[in-house]
């Protein structure tokens, strides 16, 4: 089967959970068999996928918090919305549209390139599917105006394939349409546990962008409050970076942080694996938040907020802990908890041992199906 996907954004910035997810099926589908092409902002990318870059004058930002330079799809009228759809879909059209069409379009999320995938399947009569992530979600919950715009392309696709639950509920809720969960995907190649399980358990690790409602700040704060000693890996890149490093200069907690950049999925298991305790704090309604299978494909278990998708993943005292979202002295308290008392460690290790990690594979036959 020949499958085109469809990414407005640019894979080049570091990792987003779609980005993560598109890689995963990528690498899946082509082991199976199957013809993949990407259509994404820029190409080449730093997976090496895209085969094809979309027009676009604006780089658009993923999530509400941008970087210099960056615009936000609330920034753009809809009529440049529009446009910005019928340049990407002549663009497309005239590279991925020649002797042999594709039999699939594959669109990230429930906006602009749900309208593409629309109006080439208007065009060109192939059949089309959504996968949305909760970031489009959130915005169609925020303005009507989205819901507008992309509605009807939400509506016309075979099926919307949501992340999680949680996520399919904000699909019913705003555009309707055929939505099946697809659940959180990982590439099993790449995320696996160490020969042994983790030596250091008070050494904790966050991995994400760094962006406000990812919860860095509640986190640093509870790592100044927790009473068991440890140390505390930070991994990534965005808008906070600048600020959390200002911030560190000038803390206590300098000594204890480390600030690593994004580093590619092979290194990050690396890291991982010589962990003992992944910390997932974010403060709004995390979608599914990938990070969590990740860490637990990686033998760690999960101190998580019990936001949004989250407690699809964890099983509270069972795989990881769940606390309340942007509270520091919960979270604090979790950390401490979990690498304090043996016994719970080590009930929590056996929780993430028997829990069932998807494969890529296995999303992918879902995908497609």
């Amino acid at each position: 089967m020949r499958i085109l996907f469809l990414h407005k954004f640019n894979f080049n910035t570091g990792w987003g959970g779609s980005a993560s997810y598109l890689r995963a099926l990528y690498v899946a589908l082509n082991k199976m068999g199957h013809t993949l092409r990407v259509a994404s902002a820029r190409c080449p990318d730093i997976y090496g996928s895209s085969t094809c870059q979309l027009p676009f004058a604006v780089t658009l930002t993923f999530g509400p918090e941008k970087r210099p330079g960056e615009t936000t799809l609330d920034e753009l009228s809809t009529e440049q919305l529009e446009t910005m759809a019928e340049e990407a879909v002549e663009t497309i059209a005239a590279k991925e549209f020649g002797n042999t069409k594709p039999d699939l379009i594959i669109a990230n999320h429930i906006n602009l390139m749900a309208l593409v995938a629309w109006r080439l399947a208007n065009k060109f009569g192939v059949p089309y599917r959504i996968i949305s992530y909760g970031t489009d979600t959130q915005l169609l919950l925020k303005d009507q105006r989205y819901r507008h715009i992309f509605g009807t392309a939400a509506r016309g696709a075979e099926k919307i394939l949501s992340i999680s639950g949680f996520v399919a509920n904000e699909v019913l809720s705003t555009v309707g349409g055929s939505v099946e969960v697809l659940g959180g995907v990982v590439d099993l190649d790449l995320f696996y546990p160490g020969p042994s399980v983790p030596q250091v358990k008070n050494r904790l690790v966050f991995f994400g962008r760094f962006v406000t409602e990812k919860g860095l700040w509640t986190l640093l704060e509870a790592f100044a409050l927790q009473k068991t000693a440890a140390e505390l890996e930070l991994i990534g890149e965005g808008p906070l970076r600048g600020e959390i490093e200002t911030f560190l200069s000038a803390s206590p907690l300098r000594d204890r942080v480390r600030l690593t950049d994004y580093i590619a999925p092979e290194r990050l298991r690396d890291v991982l694996v010589c962990s003992g305790l992944a910390i997932v704090p974010s403060v709004w309604q995390e979608p599914l938040g990938l990070v969590v299978l990740e860490a637990m494909a990686c033998g760690l278990p999960v101190v998580a907020s019990a936001v949004g998708g989250i407690p699809e993943m964890i099983s509270d005292r069972v795989n990881g802990l769940l606390v309340p979202p942007g509270d520091p002295s919960a979270l604090a308290a979790a950390i401490d908890r979990a690498i304090g008392a043996q016994s719970l460690y080590k009930r929590l290790l056996d929780g993430v041992c028997q829990t069932v990690i998807p494969s890529s594979y296995d999303l992918a036959l879902k995908a497609i199906g």
